[in-house]
């Protein structure tokens, strides 16, 4: 993610846990550049979580943000089918704004 300066953002992810009863709550820690920046809960009813990532773990140029899920399914065990892959969420929505401007 290319970012024009180091400020403090306001994640916010739209998305469904799994569906399997040991999937909820669903926790998503958050890590950017490394850094462990937040954790976000996911409930059936709740599809949406937010968190505001301090300024200092952004910095000017390219970013890398990280979603690490609590519990995951593979796909097959929870469709029929022979799809491997790994779920945790799905995700509809991912938004990243500036919740502060942060001046040197």
């Amino acid at each position: 993610l290319h970012l024009f300066g180091p400020h403090r953002y306001r994640l916010r992810v739209v998305g469904e846990p799994v569906a399997i009863p040991e999937s909820f709550p669903q926790k998503v820690a958050v890590r950017v550049n490394g850094h462990p920046a937040a954790v976000l809960t996911f409930t059936g009813a709740q599809h949406e979580s937010e968190a505001v990532i301090s300024s200092e773990l952004w910095k000017a140029g390219l970013n890398e943000i990280r979603f690490l899920y609590s519990t995951t399914a593979r796909t097959d065990e929870i469709y029929s089918g022979s799809d491997a892959r790994e779920l945790g969420l799905r995700v509809e929505s991912i938004e990243l704004r500036i919740d502060e401007i942060v001046t040197p």
